[in-house]
């Protein structure tokens, strides 16, 4: 026997081994506790509706940004600074997966809605940030699901820490219910009707997303 045969044995020997060892197997994905649906709101389009029991106070969800862009810009006029904005949003569109792009891209624009554009896409759907990101606004494709109410059952706010938009159910939501955030506040756990009177809140809602609320809350107050 030569003095090589011991290792080619003891390399065979290896390979069984490694054979027999379990093999790492990465967890499933959690699921998630709602499931994109068509709005039951008229004209709603998207939106988002629970799939189990969701208790009042539970985290729903951690959202990404996927396109943020700071929110404004020097500049010596308003036009000035929104070109900029819009090169910036455009720039750093490019630079997405295309399923991210294409996922952006069927976003409702009010800028523009029979031709969206990303800028005006943007501008209608991106969140003002807070606490030491505060300067940005950002597209978060899980929450811009979500359709209005203004008597929300789900809060947004950003943590900086986290760099995540965190979705909060306000009170319990059950099984097969569509879940809605308030588009009249930005990162807050209060109900624009806190605030707001109904014209108040339709008066925003149509100027900076251009749709007349026809939410429960705003049906009652129209039939009082």
């Amino acid at each position: 026997m030569s003095a090589s045969d011991p290792l080619s044995i003891f390399g065979s020997d290896s390979e069984d081994e490694a054979d027999k060892a379990p093999q790492h197997v990465p967890p499933p994905p959690p699921t998630l506790p709602f499931e994109m649906i068509e709005s039951s709101q008229k004209d709603g389009g998207k939106g988002l509706r629970s799939t189990t029991f969701i208790k009042s106070g539970s985290l729903i969800f951690r959202d990404i940004a996927t396109l943020r862009c700071p929110n404004s810009f020097p500049a010596e006029s308003e036009s000035e600074a929104q070109a900029l904005q819009n090169s910036c949003v455009e720039t750093r569109f490019s630079h997405l997966s295309l399923s991210s792009r294409t996922s952006l891209m069927t976003l409702a624009s009010h800028v523009s809605p029979s031709s969206p554009t990303i800028a005006g896409i943007f501008q209608t759907n991106a969140v003002r940030l807070q606490g030491k990101d505060s300067a940005d606004g950002a597209i978060f494709e899980t929450f811009c699901r979500m359709n209005h109410s203004c008597n929300p059952n789900v809060s947004h706010q950003w943590k900086d820490d986290l760099q995540r938009l965190e979705l909060t159910a306000l009170r319990d939501i059950p099984p097969s219910t569509e879940m809605y955030v308030s588009y009249n506040n930005n990162n807050s756990n209060a109900s624009s009707s806190d605030v707001l009177s109904t014209k108040e809140r339709r008066k925003h809602l149509r100027d900076n997303f251009g749709f007349i609320c026809m939410c429960e809350l705003c049906v009652i107050d129209d039939e009082m």
